[in-house]
Order: C-alpha cells, then sequence, then structure tokens
C-alpha cells in the first residue's frame, strides 16, 4: 500500500477516482454552455461565468470536499446521500451528481439561484434529487418530513455567512443518524492578499453607496450598512439625540435588526431596550454589542 493510500484508506482513493472523473465530464459540458442564452437570472450568469473562466481549479477545490465527505464511506456513492449547502449555482451539486452520488439535496437561501438551479440542471442533463429553498430550519423540517437520512453536508464559502455559527450547528445536530459536515472556505486572514481583499469589501459595505453593476444579487443592498443601521435606531427610540444613535450604530455592526433591540451597557447590568429614554450620549467606550462583529 502507498503512503497516499495508507492516509486516505483505499475505499477514498477509489471514490477520487470516481471524483476526478467527474471533474472532468462537468468541465466538458460546463464549457459547452452559452451564458449569454441560458434563461437564468444576470447574476447567476455573472456568478457561474466567473466559476467558468477558472473552471480547474475551482472544480479541483470541489473535487477534494467530496473527497473528504465520502473518504471513509465504505459502499458505493450511489448509496451515498449530500446535501450542498449555500449551493450558488449549483456547480458543486451538479460535480457530486456527476461523480456517482446517488442523492444530492442542494440548498440555498435565495429563491432566484433555487430556480436558476433548476433550470441548469435541465440544460446540463444533470438531474438534481431535492431542491430546498431556504436556511438550516428549512432544511432540516425538509429532510425531517421526507424521511431523509443524509450522510454529509458540504459547502463553500458559505461558512464566513452563517449568522450564528452555535445556532446553525446544533439545528444539524437534530437531524438522524451519522454524518460528515465539510465546510471549506478562500477566506483565509492568513493570506495577506485575501485580507486586504476582503477588507475593501468589507469597508465600501460598511460606508459607501456602491453602484449597481450588471449581475447585480437584488436582494442585497447597496446602501452603507452603517446608514441602515443608525435608520433602524431611530426607529426603535425615535427620541435619541444624534450622536448616540451614530454610537450605537457603530456598536451595532454585524447584528441583524431583531439583535439590535439590546445592547450592553455594563457586565453588571443585563440588557437596556433601546426603546428606553436615554438622556445623554453614552460613551462608545461602554458599549459592547451582542454577537459577533463582522
Amino acid at each position: 500500500m502507498t503512503r497516499t493510500q495508507s492516509r486516505l484508506g483505499s475505499n477514498g482513493l477509489y471514490h477520487w477516482g470516481e471524483i476526478l472523473a467527474g471533474c472532468r465530464r462537468l468541465e466538458n459540458r460546463l464549457r459547452d454552455l452559452r451564458l449569454d442564452e441560458l434563461p437564468i437570472s444576470a447574476y447567476n450568469k455573472r456568478y457561474l461565468g466567473e466559476k467558468i473562466r477558472n473552471l480547474s481549479s475551482v472544480l479541483n477545490v470541489y473535487g477534494h470536499l467530496l473527497q473528504l465527505a465520502t473518504k471513509d464511506w465504505d459502499k458505493t456513492l450511489q448509496e451515498f446521500t449530500l446535501v450542498d449547502y449555500g449551493g450558488g449555482s449549483g456547480v458543486l451539486s451538479f460535480l457530486a451528481k456527476e461523480s456517482g452520488i446517488g442523492t444530492v439535496i442542494y440548498c440555498d437561501i435565495y429563491d432566484v439561484s433555487c430556480k436558476d438551479a433548476r433550470t441548469l440542471s435541465q440544460m446540463l442533463g444533470i438531474n438534481l434529487d431535492h431542491v430546498v429553498c431556504g436556511d438550516v430550519d428549512e432544511l432540516v423540517s425538509y429532510l425531517f418530513g421526507n424521511n431523509i437520512c443524509i450522510h454529509a453536508v458540504v459547502s463553500y464559502d458559505v461558512l464566513e455567512h452563517i449568522y450564528d455559527l452555535k445556532y446553525h450547528f446544533q439545528r444539524l445536530a437534530t437531524l438522524q443518524g451519522e454524518f460528515c459536515v465539510v465546510y471549506g472556505s478562500g477566506a483565509n486572514i492568513r493570506n495577506p492578499y485575501v485580507r486586504r481583499r476582503l477588507q475593501r469589501i468589507h469597508f465600501e459595505a460598511e460606508y459607501c453607496q456602491r453602484k449597481r453593476k450588471w449581475g447585480h444579487k437584488e436582494r442585497d443592498t447597496l446602501r452603507p450598512y452603517l446608514e441602515i443601521r443608525q435608520e433602524i435606531i431611530a426607529q426603535l427610540a425615535p427620541d435619541l439625540p444624534q450622536e448616540t444613535i451614530h454610537f450605537l450604530a457603530q456598536a451595532t455592526r454585524g447584528l441583524r435588526k431583531d439583535d439590535m433591540k439590546y445592547t450592553w451597557l455594563s457586565s453588571e447590568k443585563r440588557v437596556r431596550f433601546l426603546t428606553s429614554p436615554i438622556p445623554q450620549p453614552i460613551p462608545v467606550t461602554r458599549i459592547q454589542a451582542t454577537g459577533r462583529n463582522v
């Protein structure tokens, strides 16, 4: 047995061969697509086009994710059930099917992408067994409602977008049976180039009014996030002075609207509603927002 076989396991190496063959087949199918003629949204035309321009690298990454998900599986891939969480344009799901995985469940929170993934599956001639439109709650409900036991949940570039990681994994843990979770991400903060690029994106989203470009994701706002939080706080507490609203908007960066109703004023005092009258601006050093900052 070679060192590679010893590390991966002989059956894992066998599945890797199937996955590589799936990569080659899917690459040919995707390169044959005429994106400008596809009846899908401009957003996914742009998104899928970016993947196709770097297709070999993309499929290599996705292939390794599938290998990690299946390397301990001692049966045929036809008996394997996989969830593609945050499936986007569906490339990871299509690769799983092309590799021989028997049941693939595509899941995405964006209804437009769910519709486009169905369309692309028809154009490529690759059947998606299940399409779930929603977040982790909808996914878990669907699996329970259809009595489906899964063997793996796989995703790429999704982990950093999950608002509450603890809740996410707690919900997955309610599913029956044993399964593995393989989440990958290119958001590597130890890579200086990636870090600078992402910091620039975050800065623009927080402070800048962005221009609408072709392929924009319609559910995403173009307004500065700071400005939106200031509006939310002003609606919740219209009597607050403007400087306090600004302080609170900065302190609640990364929070959803429902979590912005509470702020920590000190470790001794529990929580205080923003709707309670505050006579004077609160020094920013006294405010620590609940949740996680992005």
